[in-house]
């Protein structure tokens, strides 16, 4: 390590450290509860995984222009 440019040197390092070690955890969370969810939501079968029917309450041109402003 180099040496410290400032008395406060050790203090900002242990704030850095702390919010690194955070955002590890955190990422390692969100990492396996998407993991999770892959097998456990995943299609049982190749029927399963089929396109859902199309039904008259549904329309892609509606959907598509409602988000554009």
């Amino acid at each position: 390590m180099p040496l410290d440019a400032s008395v406060t040197t050790r203090a900002v390092d242990g704030v850095y450290d702390f919010l690194y070690w955070i955002a590890v955890v955190f990422t390692v969370g969100v990492v396996a509860s998407g993991a999770y969810m892959v097998f456990k939501y995943r299609a049982k079968s190749r029927r399963a995984n089929e396109q859902a029917e199309k039904t008259p309450d549904h329309s892609t041109v509606l959907e598509v222009t409602s988000l554009q402003h």
